[in-house]
């Protein structure tokens, strides 16, 4: 299981690296609306990333905010 979770987070964040990548190298080439598109969907994976970072680490995190 730990392994499964791992591997998951692995091609998740591969994903949102690829389409960062995408949508630069297409706001560059002048191509807006898709590179607009690209980023907004990098945008996406960038915030799930993060509150699956933060779910994952709320331990750590418990007695911080009293």
């Amino acid at each position: 299981e730990p392994y499964r979770r791992q591997r998951q987070m692995c091609i998740r964040d591969r994903i949102k690296t690829v389409t960062q990548m995408l949508s630069i190298i297409l706001l560059l080439c002048h191509l807006h609306f898709i590179g607009t598109i690209m980023l907004y969907i990098a945008l996406f994976f960038t915030i799930y990333s993060g509150y699956d970072y933060f779910k994952g680490a709320g331990f750590l995190f418990k007695d911080t905010f009293k």
